[in-house]
């Protein structure tokens, strides 16, 4: 895209003498408005890049918690094993010192000597004993509290799944779905639905259904919100990108002006480069022209707690 910005940039330059003035600055206007769209792709594929690697690297954070876990369990049964071993050495050397008790007072003080340090170990042991369970009870409690967020997190967008539903029930599953994948939510709309062929303006039944969605996202600042443009593979490439974008584009601005914040919502275009099924009838290809509304949920809490102190 970066090339063919700079080969529109030479034409504009080559054309500057042969061109009307009304004509040079409509294509200038072209030129920063594609250069726009390039930088808002950008912007979306970072954010996406970005939610998906924290969603990754907290998975990643919760497995290693619990390896450590399972590792700080096994060293404690292991020195719960040297605990049991030294006290039953503890007993044989009481028991023999009653045994001993008319041997000479070297003996008996040989003998004291090394229950003396008998006992010692036995305290360090049981001084590390009791640091390890305290290691323990402390992930322990960091993995329930990190389940509990992460549950507490699920049951949230489960209900939000829920509202999503019940807000848009009237409209066919042929032109709309709700989908919960890898604790995001994922709204799909038909082009049908939303658009006439060709065209980045919303219609009547569209405008209805994103009003809808929007007053259930309103208020809603625990949530990231990427709109994602789709088509099929007909036509030309160039032009499937730019329609994919302006359409999520348009639903943006539709949701923005119904009530969510504009703070957490992103336009995206992906022309055919996502398909939901093959494009190799009219069926399938009716499937991929859709918008993609995907709701992430922020993980601030869920990142502070896995974080190293």
């Amino acid at each position: 895209m970066l090339i063919r910005l700079f080969l529109v940039s030479i034409i504009l330059a080559s054309l500057t003498s042969c061109v009307s003035s009304k004509k040079y600055k409509a294509l200038e206007s072209e030129n920063r408005y594609q250069g726009s769209q390039i930088r808002s792709l950008e912007l979306a594929k970072k954010k996406g890049e970005k939610a998906a690697a924290d969603l990754a690297s907290t998975r990643t954070e919760l497995e290693q918690t619990k390896d450590i876990l399972l590792d700080l369990n096994t060293k404690y049964n292991g020195l719960q094993e040297s605990y049991d071993e030294i006290a039953q050495s503890y007993k044989e050397v009481l028991d023999q010192n009653l045994k001993l008790i008319d041997v000479t007072s070297r003996e008996k003080t040989n003998l004291t000597n090394e229950i003396n340090k008998k006992q010692e170990a036995l305290d360090i042991k049981e001084k590390e004993l009791d640091e390890k369970l305290e290691e323990i009870k402390e992930s322990e409690a960091r993995i329930n509290e990190l389940e509990s967020l992460l549950q507490l997190e699920k049951t949230r967008m489960d209900s939000l799944q829920s509202r999503i539903s019940n807000a848009l029930f009237v409209f066919g599953p042929s032109d709309l779905s709700v989908e919960q994948k890898e604790g995001k939510i994922y709204v799909s709309l038909s082009q049908k639905l939303l658009f006439a062929k060709g065209s980045d303006n919303i219609d009547k039944q569209g405008k209805n259904a994103l009003t809808k969605l929007a007053e259930v996202l309103e208020g809603r600042n625990d949530l990231d919100i990427i709109v994602e443009g789709h088509t099929d593979v007909d036509g030309d490439p160039n032009f499937n990108w730019d329609l994919s974008t302006k359409r999520a584009t348009s639903v943006v601005k539709l949701l923005q002006q119904s009530g969510v914040n504009p703070d957490h919502l992103t336009a995206s275009g992906r022309a055919f480069y996502e398909p939901i099924a093959k494009n190799d009838t009219e069926s399938n290809k009716s499937k991929n022209r859709r918008t993609e509304i995907i709701l992430s949920p922020k993980l601030d809490q869920v990142m502070e707690l896995i974080r190293p102190k």
